[in-house]
């Protein structure tokens, strides 16, 4: 492109029209600004998918804690239930040795 554009100065320059010449320049500055915008745009795009990167291996680290977590209540729901059963357990059996005892009690009133 760069050499189109110079082929072209020179025929404006040769033949001395100096309003081809203008144009040639402006069309040139417009392109630069464009590569310019480009190379701009290039590195917000770089830059957007780094922290887009960055942002997955987060989620990636916040799904982990949270499976972790849903594991340990899983495992402290369980825990309030052997806990009643251990209770209950030792209820029951407190009160079959009570009845026991009631029992042994009243064979010795009878």
């Amino acid at each position: 492109m760069d050499e189109f554009v110079k082929l072209l100065e020179g025929l404006a320059e040769d033949i001395g029209d100096t309003r081809a010449l203008e144009l040639i320049n402006k069309a040139t500055e417009i392109q630069e600004g464009y590569e310019e915008d480009i190379k701009t745009l290039n590195d917000e795009k770089t830059s957007l998918k780094r922290k887009l990167s960055k942002a997955e291996e987060e989620r990636d680290e916040f799904e982990n804690e949270i499976c972790q977590l849903e594991g340990k209540m899983g495992k402290l729901l369980i825990i309030p239930e052997i806990y009643d059963n251990i209770i209950t357990r030792g209820f029951v059996e407190n009160i079959f040795q009570n009845l026991d005892k009631i029992n042994a009690s009243s064979k010795v009133i009878y």
